[in-house]
C-alpha cells in the first residue's frame, strides 16, 4: 500500500502542469504529462536547495510547491495555442493500449520479481554514482556539498543531475522501500513513462503506430537490464524519445500544444544525465528543421524552436548555476582535449563502424532509414529533403556525441567500450520516430494551401 501511495503521489506532482493542458481541450496531453510534470516537481526542490541553505526537509511540501510553479510555465509554453482540435481517430486505440498495459504490468512484474531476489543486477555506474544519490536524498534533511564532492562518497560524474535519484529517493521515502528494494520502483517508473508517450501521439499518429514506438527502446539489446541495473540511460531514452517524437509531430502539424509538451518531456531529460543537453539540442534542431519541411516561415519555425528548447534550457541553466554554487566543476567539457580530434578521428570511425556493423544494429538504422525515405513521399528530391528534415535530430545527437567522444580526456577505446552501448540506447528508436513521422510530413504538405507553400 506504501508503494502505491508513493507512486500515487508523485504521479499528483504532475497534475496542476497537466491542468492547463486538459482545460485546452488536450486531454491525452494532460494525462501524458503527469509522469513528466511529476518527476520535474520532484527534481527542482533538490536541484535549488543548495540555495535555500541546502535543506531538503519537508521536500513534499516544496515538490508540491514546484508542481504549482509548473502550471504557469506550460500556460506560457501554450500562449497563442488554439483550444480544442479535432478529435483523434480512436481505430485501434483499444488493441495498442491493452498491448502498452500488459508490457507496463509486465515491466512492473519485473521489478517486483527483481525485488523478490534481493536485485543482484547492480552495474558499477548505477550503485556508485545512482544509487549513493538516491540513498543520501532518502535518508537526509540536507543536500550535502559532499554528494557532489567527496571521492569517498561518490565515484565520479559528481555533475549528473537528480531525476533518477530524485524519483528513487521518492519511493524510498514514502513508499519505505529499501535501497535493495527499488527495482519495484524502476519498473513503475518505466510503467509509467512508455504509455504516457504513446497517448501525447494520439493525434499526430495511428495509436497502434503510438504503441509500437512506445515499446520500442524496451527491443533494444541492453536495454531493459542496464534499466533494472539502475543505470540513468534508459530513463534518459524514454523521456528523450517522447520530447523528440512529440515536439517533431507538433512541428509538423503546427501544434503548438505537442511541441509544449515535447518541451517539458525534453527538460525531464535534461535533468536526467548531461547527454540530456545533447538530446535537447538535438531536438530542437529537429523541430526547426521538419516545421520548415511542413511549410512554415522561417520566423514561426524558429518560434517553434524557440518553444521547444525553452523548459530544457532554464532547467540546464539552473542546474549548472546549483553546481557552480556548491563549486562543483563539470566534470567532461571542462576537461575536452580538442587538439586531439585528428588523432582520434580514425580510432573512432572504427569504433563506430564496428558497432554499426553488428547485424541487429545495422538492420535496424538501414531499415528505418529506408522507411523513412520510403514514406516521405513526394519525389526523389523532395524525398530526400524530407528525410533528412525527419533524420536531422538523430544525426545532430550522434554528431554531438562523436565530437565529445574525440575529445575525451579518457583514453578513447576504454571510453568507448564503457559508454558507447549506453549513450546510443535512444538511436534506433529516435530513427524510427523519424520513419514512423513520414508519413504525416507527406500529409501536412499534400493539404497545405498553395498560397502557404509559397512561404519564405
Amino acid at each position: 500500500m506504501s508503494v502505491a501511495l508513493a507512486c500515487a503521489a508523485w504521479l499528483a506532482l504532475g497534475l496542476p502542469c497537466a491542468a492547463v493542458f486538459w482545460r485546452r481541450g488536450r486531454r491525452e496531453l494532460g494525462v501524458a504529462l503527469v509522469p513528466f510534470a511529476g518527476a520535474l516537481a520532484l527534481t527542482l526542490p533538490l536541484a535549488l536547495s543548495p540555495w535555500l541553505g541546502g535543506s531538503i526537509s519537508h521536500w513534499p511540501l516544496r515538490a508540491a510547491i514546484a508542481a504549482l510553479a509548473l502550471a504557469p510555465c506550460a500556460q506560457a509554453l501554450l500562449r497563442g495555442a488554439p483550444g480544442r482540435v479535432e478529435t483523434a481517430d480512436t481505430r485501434g486505440g483499444a488493441l495498442a493500449f491493452a498491448l502498452l498495459a500488459a508490457v507496463s504490468l509486465g515491466l512492473v512484474l519485473a521489478g517486483r520479481a527483481l525485488d523478490a531476489e534481493g536485485w543482484p543486477g547492480y552495474g558499477w555506474d548505477g550503485l556508485s554514482i545512482w544509487l549513493v544519490r538516491a540513498k543520501v536524498l532518502a535518508r537526509s534533511a540536507e543536500l550535502p556539498a559532499a554528494l557532489f564532492r567527496e571521492r569517498q562518497l561518490v565515484q565520479g560524474h559528481w555533475d549528473y543531475p537528480l531525476l533518477l535519484p530524485a524519483l528513487l529517493a521518492w519511493f524510498a521515502r514514502v513508499g519505505g522501500l529499501e535501497l535493495r528494494e527499488l527495482a519495484l520502483a524502476l519498473g513503475i517508473v518505466a510503467a509509467c513513462f512508455a504509455p504516457a508517450l504513446a497517448l501525447g501521439l494520439r493525434r499526430a499518429l495511428p495509436a497502434p503506430i503510438a504503441a509500437a514506438l512506445a515499446v520500442a527502446p524496451f527491443a533494444v539489446p541492453g536495454l531493459v537490464v542496464t534499466h533494472f541495473g539502475a543505470y540513468a540511460d534508459p530513463l534518459l531514452v524514454l523521456v528523450a524519445l517522447a520530447g523528440f517524437a512529440w515536439s517533431a509531430a507538433g512541428a509538423i502539424r503546427q501544434d503548438t500544444a505537442l511541441v509544449a509538451a515535447g518541451a517539458l518531456a525534453l527538460a525531464c531529460a535534461v535533468a536526467t544525465k548531461n547527454e540530456g543537453a545533447l538530446w535537447l539540442l538535438a531536438a530542437t534542431t529537429g523541430a526547426i528543421a521538419l516545421a520548415r519541411a511542413a511549410g512554415s516561415s522561417l520566423a514561426s519555425a524558429l518560434a517553434t524552436g524557440a518553444r521547444c528548447a525553452l523548459p530544457g534550457v532554464v532547467v540546464f541553466a539552473a542546474w549548472r548555476a546549483t553546481c557552480a554554487r556548491l563549486g562543483v566543476a563539470d566534470t567532461l567539457p571542462a576537461e575536452l582535449r580538442f587538439d586531439l580530434l585528428g588523432a582520434r578521428a580514425g580510432e573512432l570511425f572504427a569504433a563506430l563502424r564496428s558497432f554499426f556493423g553488428e547485424p541487429q544494429r545495422a538492420i535496424a538504422l538501414g531499415a528505418c532509414a529506408v522507411a523513412t525515405l520510403a514514406l516521405a513521399g513526394g519525389g526523389l528530391r523532395t524525398r530526400a529533403a524530407r528525410a533528412a528534415a525527419l533524420l536531422a535530430a538523430p544525426a545532430v545527437y550522434l554528431g554531438g556525441l562523436s565530437l565529445v567522444y574525440l575529445a575525451t580526456p579518457h583514453e578513447l577505446a576504454w571510453h568507448l567500450v564503457t559508454s558507447l552501448p549506453r549513450t546510443l540506447f535512444g538511436l534506433a528508436p529516435a530513427c524510427l520516430a523519424a520513419a514512423l513521422l513520414g508519413p504525416t510530413l507527406a500529409h501536412a504538405r499534400s493539404t497545405e494551401p498553395d498560397s502557404a507553400r509559397s512561404l519564405p
